[in-house]
């Protein structure tokens, strides 16, 4: 089990602040990725579920929120799947 910590801020001038991350860091990569979400309908329960799928990748993540020193964090659980439908299908069964 991995605990994310995100950290958030607000952009006011993009292209400023999009310039100054050019400047100090070096660009590695370009990644295309399909997300699928699903949650209970729900807003006390925060648990998210993703299917990501990133060329023949299928990867479920589910991440569970919680709040630690006035920090949110999320505890996440990732692990593979072969057969993308089969995993839809069986969340749509479990309701």
């Amino acid at each position: 089990m991995k605990i994310e910590v995100q950290i958030k801020a607000k952009v006011y001038d993009f292209e400023r602040t999009k310039r100054k991350i050019d400047e100090i860091t070096k660009f590695i990569d370009e990644q295309n990725k399909v997300d699928y979400y699903f949650s209970r309908d729900s807003k006390l329960d925060r648990k998210e579920l993703r299917l990501r799928k990133k060329g023949n990748e299928k990867i479920v993540t589910f991440k569970m929120p919680f709040f630690e020193d006035g920090i949110e964090k999320s505890k996440e659980y990732k692990f593979n799947i072969d057969n993308a439908s089969d995993f839809i299908n069986l969340l749509e069964n479990l309701g």
